[in-house]
């Protein structure tokens, strides 16, 4: 499947988002279309066997709208990997989150305390259903992009940390969740996944990160601040704060 961009004008209400999402759903081999009125835009999965991006931009202009620029869309591969002795002499690799990871990834949240998980998921959880484990460890690399920090000794392998965001459909803000195995927390690991975030969010042209953070963790909400997040109310839910950098 490949990616497309659509410039579209002519929408003027969130109608319209509906009536061209419609449109481009209904042509063969397209799939994950999203459609925002606010950019002016519809982004897209096709596979080029079934279509092309020209019979895309005639599907809009059949619509009523006018299709001022229909691109092919290159993600750039993720480029961030680093190396560094843990202070247990341990070796520590950083490096893009892959689908064979779905075993690393399942005894990580596995073994997290039930505060750690609470923290990271807001709510319980005894470990990650099948569709999570897929989904956290085979991105959507237009939409996402995660990060493992990944700790290799004498028995193995092991995952002890993973930071990630996912794209907001106006494709200027992301928002990111970082999680760190509990014998490693105040130790660099976060700090080093959240600069890789920030790095490849920068390299996609986002504007803002974001993050939501329980009020009550303070540690997170300090941790926050030193890398230039300000920290705002959730006028949702007076339990979360939301964390925000401009990028």
């Amino acid at each position: 499947m490949e990616l497309a961009a659509i410039k579209v004008s002519g929408m003027t209400c969130q109608g319209c988002v509906g009536s061209v999402t419609r449109v481009l759903q209904a042509i063969p081999g397209v799939e994950n279309v999203e459609v925002s009125l606010e950019a002016g835009e519809a982004r897209l999965r096709y596979d080029p066997a079934r279509t092309e991006v020209p019979a895309l931009c005639r599907a809009v202009e059949d619509a009523g709208y006018q299709a001022t620029q229909c691109l092919p869309v290159t993600v750039p591969a993720p480029e961030v990997y680093e190396n560094w002795t843990l202070i247990d002499g341990s070796s520590a690799t950083l490096r893009p989150i892959r689908g064979s990871d779905m075993e690393l990834e399942r005894a990580f949240v596995r073994n997290l305390s039930p505060l750690s998980k609470f923290k990271r998921f807001m709510g319980e959880l005894k470990e990650l259903s099948p569709e999570q484990l897929h989904k956290f460890t085979h991105l959507d690399h237009y939409r996402e992009a995660a990060y493992v920090v990944i700790r290799s000794t004498v028995a193995g392998e092991e995952e002890i940390g993973v930071g990630r965001f996912v794209i907001g459909a106006g494709g200027e803000i992301c928002e990111f969740a970082v999680t760190v195995a509990d014998a490693w927390q105040s130790k660099g690991v976060g700090g080093r996944l959240m600069r890789a975030l920030l790095q490849e969010a920068r390299a996609r042209g986002l504007k803002r990160m974001e993050g939501l953070v329980l009020a009550s963790n303070r540690r997170m909400l300090d941790f926050a601040r030193k890398l230039g997040f300000t920290v705002h109310l959730n006028e949702q839910d007076s339990s979360v704060r939301v964390v925000r950098r401009e990028l």
